[in-house]
């Protein structure tokens, strides 16, 4: 080997050394940097025929598990939703109060029957009356004021959706600036693998909010999509998303599929051509802290305004309910029932129990009248009972007309007329003797405070008295709780309390009525639709009023519990997954100072190398 190799030798390994001094600096100055990696040099030896030529930088690497770094963005998506979850629902848990405790909704609800109770053993007591009136005027406000903040939490969600879309969008702009200087950088040099930091920092911050499938190009470039294939960035190219936030969030606020019904907002991903779609469709976005808001806004809180709204019904339906029983009549060889429909209003049902033999089991058909042809057919889960069948009927065209559409729901067994004024006469099917009609009952709504029998519309839907019959036509019963009202009536007579007849007289200190409001409360039972996410369609829930206002606490307290144990060991193990990635990939000083070393004595031996090389150059220069 030459003077002239042995130079070049010793230059290269000084530049490769100097190099690698470059890259240990780096990693020893962002040893404590979030989201940087270390980085190692990679030399080879050149040969020139078959002689060593000097050495080289192979490349720079980055030491990073993508596996375990897809594993950790799994879980920051996850731990992206719990968060959301934990706080609003824990949020919501200390709103309600602990059972028993004064300020929560049973135990103002026991206060009012409490009140009632009292009011029953002293009928004539004024200052009875007035407590009976505070304690239900206490409980509509608090089902006003608690339906209130579930909508609060429900637009908190709607803004939690749309400050998460401005960030994303933030994000798909940082990467493709980034994925651009990949495209353009030195293969070879710490800088681009400073660049495949920052994407993969954008990268994970984004995790946070919905889950990503990341793809990565030969030149390191990154393609990210949803989890449904939607794609928002590949190399420069990026498409936005936009989401139509709306200022006020009620009861009556819902997400649908079609645009002309949807009243929340939605998200939707620009392609920069004028071509859009609906990413809520189909559930086209998922996981995170947008999967999150958007299940509490479309799903969880709305059951929770369904069983606020179970409660505020079923109090204003116990108190006012009025069971009227057909009466039974004969015609030739059939029988069956008169019923007087006069007071039956929109909303109010009617029961039609029957034996059909062969097989002989008894049927249930409730009609349910309706004065709106266009909510027509119902459901029917359109009332909690699993074991009934439920027909809407038109009463819009008089009661011939409704009579045609009941004989129509019930069929041929059956003959539906209407003989004479408000009477709907419902018979079977005669000599036949297959249909056998145990009963028909409707259950109306009282709106007068006396002489309509025991019941009281102590409750109505709005300060203007509206009685709440569950109608069908309005949805009456969607956000009920945030309407419920005392009667104006009864606030204007007290007597009411008490005063149920005029004709005859109600006895002074007669407690029948209030008795039989305390009754109703205490002893009956009330069956829950299933829409409140308590019990089931085939299991629905049946109790009493105050049992059920105790399950809504339980429940949501409930929810609150596993949405904080759940963060709590999502965040354990996000910790857990960090700490390993930083083992893995993060910088180890001691490591970097021993290289340091190794290196520093390397250069020093090369430039010793040079120093020799240029003694014998001027040794051969003076022979």
């Amino acid at each position: 080997m030459g003077l002239s190799a042995a130079l070049y030798n010793a230059i290269s390994g000084m530049s490769a050394t100097q190099t690698s001094i470059g890259v240990v600096s780096e990693n020893v100055s962002n040893a404590g940097t979030q989201g940087y990696t270390q980085k190692t040099v990679r030399t080879e030896n050149l040969v020139s025929g078959s002689r060593s030529a000097g050495v080289s930088i192979a490349d720079i690497t980055r030491d990073i598990d993508e596996l375990l770094q897809r594993q950790l963005r799994g879980e920051i998506t996850a731990e992206g939703a719990s968060l959301v979850k934990a706080d609003l629902l824990g949020r919501l848990d200390q709103m309600l109060g602990i059972p028993g405790e004064s300020g929560s909704i049973d135990n103002t609800y026991n206060n009012f029957v409490d009140a009632l109770r009292s009011l029953s053993d002293s009928p004539n007591a004024v200052e009875a009356r007035t407590s009976v009136m505070n304690l239900a005027t206490s409980l509509a406000n608090q089902l006003n004021s608690l339906s209130t903040k579930i909508q609060d939490f429900r637009g908190e969600a709607e803004n939690g959706i749309e400050r998460s879309v401005n960030s994303v969008n933030r994000l798909i702009a940082e990467l493709a600036s980034v994925n651009k200087k990949i495209g353009v950088s030195a293969p070879i040099s710490s800088g681009s693998q400073a660049l495949l930091d920052q994407r993969d920092q954008i990268i994970t911050e984004m995790s946070q909010y919905l889950e990503l499938n990341v793809q990565t190009t030969g030149s390191g470039q990154a393609r990210v999509f949803t989890s449904s294939g939607h794609l928002l960035v590949d190399g420069g190219f990026t498409q936005s998303l936009s989401f139509d936030s709306r200022p006020a969030v009620t009861p009556q606020s819902v997400y649908d599929n079609d645009p002309a019904i949807r009243t929340l907002g939605t998200i939707i991903l620009n392609n920069g051509n004028g071509g859009t779609i609906d990413l809520f469709t189909g559930n086209g976005i998922k996981g995170g802290k947008i999967g999150a808001y958007r299940q509490l806004r479309d799903d969880v809180f709305v059951k929770t305004q369904a069983q606020l709204d179970e409660i505020a019904a079923a109090l204003a339906q116990a108190l006012s309910s009025i069971e009227v029983p057909g009466s039974a009549v004969s015609v030739g060889a059939q029988d069956g029932f008169d019923l007087d429909v006069s007071a039956l209003l929109t909303g109010n049902p009617v029961s039609v129990t029957f034996t059909v033999t062969p097989p002989g089991t008894e049927q249930t058909v409730t009609l349910i009248r309706v004065d709106d042809a266009t909510v027509l057919p119902l459901d029917d889960t359109v009332t909690a009972n699993p074991n009934d069948t439920v027909f809407g009927i038109d009463f819009s065209s008089g009661l011939a007309s409704a009579a045609a559409d009941i004989q129509t729901a019930l069929g041929t067994g059956f003959t539906v007329t209407n003989p004479s004024g408000s009477t709907i006469r419902i018979l079977d099917d005669g000599a036949t003797a297959a249909v056998d009609i145990a009963s028909v009952t409707s259950t109306n709504t009282a709106t007068a405070l006396v002489d309509g029998g025991l019941a009281l519309p102590l409750f109505t839907d709005g300060a203007g008295g509206t009685p709440f019959t569950a109608s069908i036509d309005s949805n009456q019963r969607l956000g009920y709780a945030a309407r419920i009202t005392v009667n104006p009536s009864v606030i204007a007579d007290q007597s009411s309390l008490v005063i149920f007849s005029t004709s005859p007289p109600t006895a002074p200190g007669d407690a029948t009525r209030p008795t039989e409001l305390l009754s109703r409360l205490v002893d009956g039972t009330t069956t829950y639709s299933a829409a409140t996410g308590l019990g089931s369609v085939g299991s629905p829930v049946t109790e009493s009023i105050g049992d059920f206002t105790l399950r809504f606490i339980a429940s949501q307290a409930a929810q609150a519990e596993d949405a904080a144990r759940i963060n709590s060991s999502q965040g354990t193990l996000t910790r857990a997954l960090e700490n390993r990635m930083q083992e893995v990939s993060g910088v180890n000083v001691d490591e970097e100072i021993a290289n340091l070393i190794v290196l520093q004595n390397s250069f020093a031996a090369s430039a010793r190398v040079i120093s020799v090389v240029q003694e014998l150059m001027q040794v051969l220069l003076r022979i």
